[in-house]
């Protein structure tokens, strides 16, 4: 099936899956219940919003974050449905893995996007700095 080719709307339903977000105090009160629906093929953890709802905030360390983390690992494995959740990198993703993630998103685009042109940037700079180009005026491009 392609998306948006011929044969997209007689077989969408058949690749579409159901996969809650899990980002407040009150969906982990409620995991069971929400893995207990029936068509749920998934869960999939906001870790910094999670953060935010129940440690107040998004910085390290995040107790109650990590202990909800825990519990919707726990309970999604007795349910047998798997779990995802997004990781800020490669070290983050291997270490939700181990925990039981099936699912790891290491980083989003903007992330990559920003690592990438910074290590640009200082590149650019480091060869600025061996040429003594600062010393010479700028063409203001």
């Amino acid at each position: 099936m392609l998306y948006g080719g011929k044969d997209y709307v007689a077989e969408a339903n058949d690749t579409v899956m159901v996969i809650p977000m899990i980002e407040t105090a009150e969906a982990v009160d409620r995991i069971d219940d929400i893995l207990a629906v029936e068509g749920v093929d998934m869960v999939y953890i906001g870790p910094n919003d999670l953060a935010f709802a129940v440690d107040g905030h998004v910085g390290f360390p995040r107790p109650k974050s990590e202990a909800a983390i825990t519990k919707i690992v726990a309970s999604a494995k007795r349910h047998g449905t798997p779990v995802g959740i997004f990781c800020s990198d490669a070290n983050d993703a291997r270490a939700r893995r181990d925990q039981g993630c099936a699912l790891v998103t290491p980083g989003n685009d903007f992330a990559h996007l920003t690592r990438s042109v910074a290590a640009a940037v200082a590149a650019l700079s480091d060869e600025e700095d061996a040429a003594g180009a600062q010393d010479q005026p700028g063409t203001g491009y």
